[in-house]
């Protein structure tokens, strides 16, 4: 976002319109875009003097429809732009673009989320375990808490293109031979790390048994 101008270099701008000066030659005078000179006159003729908030957002002929819009949201959060526009057109008469119906959203707050949580999270049995795990939390001891992390490093990750000069082979490195996925899994304690391996394959319950031993072996 280009940086706000101070109110005082609009202040001396406006003051040296009524003097003859052409907004052209403001904007001159003072180092300014013909534009912004512009536009600050303009709006100073309707009595706007001062600058806007920053993220103001223009009014739309949505905004009476705003209530409507955020039902539907409200109602199916993974609703799609088609579906909100087909809403729209049939229960309200209204056609819009879907550019628009994207953006105007935003402007009232709403994001657009990757991540959904998981319907089982809500389960009693899922509830009852976390709010068991929530309450033996002071009682643990740091000292001997350990979290078992396995992050992973796929061949695949590898990126296939690159840049080069027109007429020239774009040369770098990638795996030799078989790509597969390495897992690097460890406890992590108030120490450190502990226990790590290093599997060539895909991190499975097969191979989290051994390692989980040697965790629980140091508490």
């Amino acid at each position: 976002m280009a940086k706000a101008l101070s109110d005082d270099l609009r202040v001396r701008v406006l003051k040296a319109s009524p003097k003859g000066r052409s907004s052209r030659h403001a904007a001159a005078r003072f180092g300014l875009g013909n534009s912004t000179a512009i536009r600050w006159i303009v709006r100073a003729s309707q009595g706007e003097r001062t600058a806007r908030p920053q993220n103001w957002r223009r009014g739309s002929s949505l905004d009476v429809h705003e209530a409507f819009i955020v039902g539907l949201i409200e109602e199916r959060r993974d609703i799609t732009l088609h579906e909100m526009e087909v809403r729209l057109l049939a229960e309200r008469s209204v056609s819009i673009r879907r550019s628009v119906l994207r953006a105007l959203p935003c402007g009232w707050g709403w994001m657009f989320k990757k991540g959904r949580p998981c319907t089982g999270v809500e389960a009693p049995v899922i509830l009852k375990r976390r709010q068991d795990w929530f309450e033996v939390q002071p009682e643990l001891d740091p000292q001997r808490l350990v979290f078992i992390d396995e992050p992973d490093l796929s061949t695949k990750m590898t990126r296939l293109r690159g840049l080069a000069l027109r007429g020239k082979r774009c040369r770098a490195g990638v795996p030799r031979g078989q790509w597969k996925t390495a897992t690097l899994a460890g406890g992590l304690c108030l120490e450190g790390m502990t226990a790590p391996s290093l599997t060539a394959a895909p991190w499975t319950a097969r191979s989290s048994s051994p390692m989980s031993s040697r965790c629980w072996s140091r508490c």
